[in-house]
């Protein structure tokens, strides 16, 4: 589980989709409920303070309800870093980013657990992408790691007010629709995920 925090336009993709059926579930103390965007992925929950500490009914549901709809959001939220690692924590292990050693330096740099990233200046972000590179390419979080992470924890914290450039595909769905004769054509296939390509502009301004 990877955990960032983005202050550009994530966290607002799937809000504004007309909902296409809901579905509530209630427990003995707590009530949540979850409602499908209607797109191809993605569900709002409700009914869920991050902050505090959750019931074990309650996680399985959310994690029942990742894996149906791949994305959640947690709407109104307002977590320190240590309740953020806190409630990541009931989807998996955190992820430990590699050390490196950046540009000019002698020893490895360890990344945090929970990585500050902005696409405008700001003093307290890991990662300021220049202006050219406010938009990164469509890609999948940490896919040049043996084992990538399972998903990636992005809180809001400066979010635009026109709306967002961010979005989301969902991959098993797309795979799931290809003609039997694509599917048979790519099948056995691998690909070479490099971090160097991926950020061969960025990194020269970070390392």
């Amino acid at each position: 589980m990877d955990l960032q925090y983005y202050t550009d336009s994530y966290h607002r993709f799937l809000t504004n989709y007309k909902v296409q059926g809901e579905i509530f579930i209630t427990f003995t103390a707590t009530r949540i409920e979850i409602t499908p965007s209607g797109a191809a992925l993605g569900a709002v929950v409700t009914g869920v303070d991050a902050s505090i500490a959750a019931e074990p009914e309650v996680i399985l549901q959310l994690k029942q309800a990742w894996r149906d709809h791949h994305i959640l959001i947690f709407k109104n939220q307002q977590l320190t870093d240590e309740q953020l690692l806190a409630f990541a924590n009931y989807f998996g292990d955190i992820l430990q980013q590699p050390a490196y050693i950046r540009k000019g330096e002698t020893e490895p740099y360890l990344p945090p657990l929970v990585l500050t990233l902005a696409n405008a200046a700001s003093e307290e972000s890991s990662v300021n992408l220049a202006p050219n590179y406010r938009k990164l390419l469509p890609h999948i979080d940490h896919d040049w790691l043996p084992t990538p992470s399972s998903g990636s924890f992005l809180y809001g914290v400066e979010l635009p007010e026109n709306g967002p450039d961010t979005y989301w595909v969902n991959l098993i769905q797309a795979y799931e629709e290809l003609d039997d004769a694509t599917k048979k054509q790519i099948a056995g296939l691998q690909l070479r995920h490099s971090i160097k390509f991926f950020f061969r502009h960025i990194l020269k301004r970070i390392c």
